[in-house]
């Protein structure tokens, strides 16, 4: 079995903090402080993960130009 990228374990985290920063925002009787933490996690988590794939797509770009020995136009993910 193969495993995942990190991207998409942190894509994974990131959506279930948005929908339970999401379900907090829905409550009736909503803690404001418990929401901002939920979504100040939520958009760390989205920054990590944007950081991770962009990394992600370096490294592949590094990899394919230490294999063609030039800069490849476009690397398919």
């Amino acid at each position: 079995m193969r495993m995942p990228k990190l991207s998409t374990l942190y894509m994974a985290t990131a959506a279930m903090n948005a929908l339970s920063t999401i379900l907090e925002f829905a409550k009736e009787k909503r803690d404001n402080k418990v929401l901002l933490l939920r979504a100040v996690t939520t958009v760390n988590w989205i920054t990590i993960t944007i950081m991770q794939l962009r990394w992600e797509r370096q490294e592949a770009l590094e990899a394919a130009e230490d294999e063609e020995g030039g800069t490849p136009e476009r690397i398919e993910a």
